[in-house]
């Protein structure tokens, strides 16, 4: 798994060609994800 990362899109505050996106918040690999044994979703099968 990988961590995940939100981003503010504003090209109006763009600096070059590229810059269209700043990060705004990271959420950690181990904070989003949980073990299929916990899961409560009911198409994972214990």
């Amino acid at each position: 798994m990988r961590d995940m990362y939100a981003f503010d899109v504003s090209p109006v505050e763009s600096k070059g060609e590229w810059d269209l996106m700043k990060v705004t918040a990271t959420a950690d690999k181990e904070d989003i994800n949980q073990p299929l044994s916990q899961s409560t979703c009911p198409l994972v099968k214990k």
